[in-house]
């Protein structure tokens, strides 16, 4: 898969930038028409329940949520020509003393961020940057892209990839001083815990405050959009400590609520730069006051 991939990224990369975004438009509108209908209905009717928008405007929010999926796959391409030297050539970062400060106390951080912007990217970036980062993700239902996915996550100095399964290993990572970068806007299903999104209580996953609690570490919101130029812009929040002077549990209702709601408040930036297919709030909490 590892000389497929490279084949791949290096014809791509032989072609001249108009053949480049051709490509890029081409490859969005396929994964747009490759979504079955009933998806779509999905996703717009929550788009316009969430932003209170029209069934047109939410069609267009939809729609572009979708079709960028062609920029973050050619994206995943251009890997092998970053370097740190000309990394900020393609991304702008705002806050990076944010994450070299919470690194300085030695206890390793949990980044947290959503499906928003190229996410692939935001990872990656960061460690061209000589940060020791670590994609915690989930295994791709197709083996073979989730390998071809894989192959771009290593090049990056450094760059490590685990699966959520393996706790252990996010644990030794935070403890060698590494960056574990974490999802919280999926459904968590019956083992996440309710809290308010977009004025809808969504199950979400409790992992990044749990390993943040038990390890004693910061937490550092960081979320990746793409501007007008077309270069990507990064922007690292300040760090966020669980309070450990309150019970377990209301400490980490209380932490992924607020790491919602910073979350939320990026998304309202950038619409149409969320993964708006999935079906965030399909969980329903048994207890409406819950």
């Amino acid at each position: 898969m590892h000389f497929f991939a490279m084949s791949i990224s290096r014809w791509f990369l032989l072609l001249p930038k108009n053949s480049q975004m051709l490509i890029t438009k081409l490859v969005g509108l396929a994964v747009w028409l490759a979504v079955s209908g009933s998806r779509k209905n999905m996703m717009i009717k929550n788009i316009r329940k969430t932003l209170h928008v029209t069934e047109c405007e939410a069609y267009k929010i939809g729609k572009a949520s979708i079709t960028r999926f062609g920029g973050i796959l050619t994206d995943l391409l251009k890997y092998p020509r970053f370097s740190k030297k000309n990394i900020k050539n393609f991304v702008d970062f705002q806050g990076l003393e944010n994450l070299e400060k919470a690194l300085s106390y030695g206890r390793g951080v949990v980044m947290v961020t959503g499906h928003l912007g190229n996410w692939e990217l935001l990872g990656a970036a960061l460690a061209y940057q000589g940060f020791p980062m670590v994609a915690v993700t989930r295994r791709q239902r197709n083996r073979s892209f989730d390998s071809f996915i894989n192959v771009f996550r290593h090049i990056p100095d450094g760059g490590t990839v685990l699966y959520k399964d393996n706790l252990r290993a996010v644990i030794r990572a935070l403890r060698k001083n590494k960056i574990p970068l974490i999802f919280i806007d999926v459904d968590g299903h019956d083992t996440g815990i309710f809290v308010e999104f977009f004025n809808q209580w969504a199950s979400t996953p409790p992992g990044a405050a749990v390993l943040a609690r038990m390890c004693g570490c910061p937490i550092v919101p960081a979320f990746i959009s793409q501007v007008p130029n077309g270069k990507h812009h990064i922007i690292i929040e300040a760090p966020v400590w669980i309070d450990k002077s309150i019970d377990k549990k209301m400490a980490i209702y209380d932490t992924i609520q607020r790491l919602s709601s910073i979350l939320e408040k990026h998304i309202c930036c950038s619409p149409s730069e969320w993964f708006w297919l999935q079906d965030r709030w399909r969980t329903k909490p048994a207890n409406k006051n819950q």
